[in-house]
């Protein structure tokens, strides 16, 4: 039961966390740690300060915001791996007689 209620928050919380992002005129399947990561890697001095404090807030990571890029960079690729292979089977059924 913890276990499930634990997921369910963090789900929530993720799904704020894009909510805000989609808010604030970002991407809605980027959290706000990716964004402030994309926007220190452009040398935004909001984005160092966002990148600071999100390390303190997350003591297990050493580098919280590149691990987020680097999560939905993850995400982009295996989503756009999945359109490939759809787009491919859509083909196929296209060319099939049957």
């Amino acid at each position: 039961m913890r276990r499930a209620l634990w997921r369910w928050l963090l789900g929530a919380a993720m799904g704020a966390n894009q909510f805000l992002n989609a808010l604030a005129g970002g991407d809605p399947d980027m959290a706000m740690s990716a964004r402030a990561g994309y926007a220190r890697e452009r040398g935004s001095r909001t984005g160092r300060i966002a990148c600071r404090a999100l390390d303190v807030l997350d003591f297990r990571n050493a580098d919280h915001c590149a691990a987020a890029v680097e999560h939905h960079e993850e995400r982009v690729r295996e989503h756009e791996r999945r359109r490939r292979e759809s787009d491919a089977e859509r083909q196929g059924q296209a060319h099939d007689p049957r």
